[in-house]
């Protein structure tokens, strides 16, 4: 009887173990694990049904560098895995089962069994992958079905800004794939470079997939001296008659190697031209494009562009010849036309837009607008393609049969107008699904956690079949190299892959982060540069008056942190590991790096500088009383905003700007403090900033940066405070908070003089 007890204690702990090998992402819809292994050897045959699954045979084949090829039958035979089609089953569903003696993958067609693939993929070693030395791998027994929650599980990626080459989409392709995600979406053409070639008018690549350095390439610069992954990378550039410039571009070979490599892993490549804003890489080279025949007039600022004249016929006829060339290279029925960020002052001073404005009657220049988008549409359908958009598109009425992307947090009403008018909609908002921006200590988590608001409580179900899917975006303007690319990818990409899979009904963010564990690994195994959770407890500027305790901080499970104050990156070694608060009583360079697994993060840097107080000014020698405040409906504030008169407030205020677009804002004025000691500022508004105290600079944001934090040592008192906020959305809320030594945050309201 004991002994019987003990077999049995050993079958349940052998099973336990054997079950936590078992860490798919995304989550299946239904998985029952079982007691058991199959093995894969080298006897084992891989059988596909007919010749249409061969891609797929192959594809297990390589993977798992087996000796035998792929056998067409339709009989099962000991130790194979074995692909069988089950109609029944849902388009990009499967059924896998794992027994001792064989596997059965059913699918209704290719994309199933590949998904299955990669299923199978998630349960094999970390260190398998195509090209690693063949021997047998054990997978557990289970059954399990499976089938997405959306049909639009998409990435993005903007080429312009910073260029990436053929094999670097392709790693990424292949990232994607072992995800199921199956949209990816190159962003090709925008002011500050065009990325495919286009025969019809090869002066778009020969000279615009070039450029001088941008004000991004001269920011990545500068935070590489401290930030090795903002180095650009050196292999974009060439030299013209002596000078350096930036860029490459896809030739058409390459695209369809691109598209032939996701086809093959069931990805969709769906192309983006933007127009007719963010066009300059165009009009500097056809400046019959513009409304005044002028090149350099495509971009005005950081974000928003002058746009193509579309009261010329000539530029229409442009556009659609690009348009035309872009589908027949690309299969996809999608060509997203961008449509975002749109000045229209040209429009407003151009009489030959004007002119189409009254012909047409039409309101405003974003009907204008609205009137190319569906003449573009009307093009693109004859064609067989289907038009996708930013949410701007339905500012000036859209026609039904265009998707929209929508991106804008703070603009619901677009989803609102889609809605009532019956268009197809993907969910892309910018928090939290631009993964450009910075992870923060709680990244993934807001990624995951958004997947309840994906769809909209007033939608009733049949509404909610609208929304296609959901998308993340990585913009390029601070992602230089693809090590900093996938750096801001993962492992934010998983969260959004199962939220996009998985039904919302088994989602826990607990089990997720648990699962995610064992990815890191196989990170590691492919290649794939990760973050890690930030410290906290560090930020750039930091300041004390007599001494102070820096406490570091992780919410990473698994890492420890190490840290050095002699400037030079930490090394890892058990005198560097941080264990209690630093005591800092001079001036020094902190700087502190966490460590999961033996992969390094990120090193956090932080010049700490004994300050002396800040004398308050005397009450005389204020000359007004509140704040003064300036707005702009740019996203930069002018250099000469002086010159115009400000408005006097007693708070901050964020207004809605005109044209629902980025503006700026600038406040002038004076806070009082009620106590000597040191004051952290922190600021939160997407976009560039800036915040000094006393005409010294204490906090500045970059526009990827988000939350950002300074300290300054002031003498209890008055003190002056300038703020500048540029790149800010509408209905964003401006937060600045000032936080003294007993922890206690106030709003910069509370303390406005």
């Amino acid at each position: 009887m004991m002994r019987r007890i003990f077999l049995m204690t050993l079958m349940l702990l052998f099973s336990c173990i054997m079950y936590a090998q078992v860490t798919i992402i995304p989550k299946p819809v239904h998985c029952k694990e079982n007691v058991g292994f199959f093995e894969i050897n080298t006897q084992t045959r891989i059988i596909v049904p007919d010749k249409s699954q061969l891609s797929n045979g192959n594809y297990l084949v390589r993977l798992l560098k087996l000796n035998n090829g792929v056998e067409v039958s339709r009989k099962s035979a000991l130790n194979s895995v074995f692909f069988t089609y089950n109609r029944k089953l849902p388009k990009e569903g499967y059924r896998l089962t794992v027994e001792k003696n064989n596997i059965k993958i059913q699918a209704s067609g290719g994309a199933g069994f590949f998904y299955a693939i990669q299923s199978l993929r998630q349960m094999l070693p970390v260190t398998l992958k195509q090209g690693s030395k063949s021997s047998d791998y054990k997978i557990p027994c289970l059954e399990l079905d499976d089938n997405p929650r959306f049909s639009w599980r998409g990435m993005h990626l903007d080429f312009s800004r910073h260029f990436f080459s053929l094999s670097e989409v392709k790693d990424f392709l292949d990232h994607m794939a072992l995800y199921k995600m199956n949209k990816f979406h190159m962003h090709l053409t925008d002011d500050q470079g065009w990325r495919v070639e286009i025969k019809k008018y090869p002066e778009l690549t020969a000279n615009g997939a070039f450029r001088k350095p941008s004000r991004h390439d001269v920011e990545c610069n500068k935070r590489a001296k401290h930030d090795k992954l903002l180095e650009i990378d050196s292999q974009k550039f060439i030299d013209k008659n002596g000078e350096q410039f930036y860029g490459g571009f896809f030739t058409q070979e390459d695209i369809k190697e691109i598209i032939t490599w996701a086809s093959e892993r069931y990805i969709e490549v769906i192309p983006e031209v933007d127009v007719p804003g963010h066009f300059r890489a165009a009009m500097d080279q056809y400046p019959n494009l513009t409304c005044f025949g002028k090149s350099g007039q495509g971009i005005s600022n950081a974000n928003r562009s002058i746009p193509a004249c579309l009261g010329n016929e000539n530029a229409y006829r442009f556009i659609k010849d690009v348009l035309f060339e872009i589908g027949d290279l690309f299969p996809s029925r999608y060509i997203h036309i961008g449509g975002d960020e749109v000045l229209t002052e040209n429009w407003e001073k151009c009489p030959k837009c004007q002119k189409v404005i009254e012909d047409k009657g039409l309101n405003n220049e974003h009907e204008l607008q609205s009137y190319f988008n569906q003449r573009i549409e009307k093009d693109l359908k004859k064609r067989g393609k289907k038009v996708i958009g930013w949410d701007e598109i339905v500012l000036g009425g859209i026609s039904k049969g265009a998707t929209m992307m929508w991106w804008r947090n703070w603009h619901p009403e677009a989803v609102k107008k889609a809605l009532k008018n019956g268009n197809e909609m993907i969910f892309t908002p910018l928090n939290p699904y631009y993964f450009d921006y910075v992870n923060g200590a709680d990244g993934m988590e807001k990624v995951y956690n958004y997947s309840s608001k994906i769809i909209p409580e007033y939608f009733s179900d049949e509404q909610a079949k609208l929304v296609k899917g959901i998308q993340g975006c990585l913009w390029s303007e601070y992602l230089p190299n693809v090590k900093r690319m996938q750096y801001m990818a993962f492992p934010r990409l998983l969260a959004l892959a199962e939220t996009a899979w998985s039904p919302l009904n088994i989602q826990n963010i607990n089990d997720f982060k648990s699962r995610l564990q064992s990815h890191y690994a196989r990170f590691d195994a492919l290649g794939i540069n990760y973050a890690l959770k930030k410290i906290e407890g560090i930020q750039q500027n930091m300041v004390f008056a007599d001494s102070m305790l820096v406490t570091l901080k992780t919410k990473e499970e698994g890492a420890k942190i190490y840290y050095s104050l002699n400037g030079l990156d930490p090394l890892i070694v058990d005198s560097c590991q941080y264990s209690v608060p630093i005591k800092i009583g001079d001036n020094v360079t902190l700087k502190a790096v966490a460590v999961k697994n033996g992969k390094k993060d990120k090193v956090y840097r932080a010049s700490i500088l004994k300050q002396e107080i800040q004398e308050a000014i005397s009450s005389e020698a204020i000359a007004f009383k509140g704040l003064n405040y300036w707005s702009f409906n740019t996203p930069l504030v002018p250099d000469d905003y002086w010159l115009t008169s400000p408005e006097n407030i007693s708070k901050i205020i964020v207004p809605e700007p005109t044209d629902g677009n980025d503006h700026s804002l600038m406040y002038k004025g004076y806070i009082q403090v009620d106590k000597d000691g040191l004051y952290t500022i922190t600021t939160g508004l997407r976009g560039e900033s800036y915040v000094t105290v006393d005409d010294c600079l204490i906090v500045k944001n970059t526009l990827t940066d988000g939350v950002n934090k300074g300290q300054v040592v002031l003498r209890a008192g008055i003190h002056k405070i300038d703020m500048c906020f540029e790149h800010v959305k509408s209905g964003s809320k401006l937060k600045v908070t000032f936080e003294g030594e007993d922890k206690k945050k106030l709003s910069i309201n509370d303390l406005i003089y």
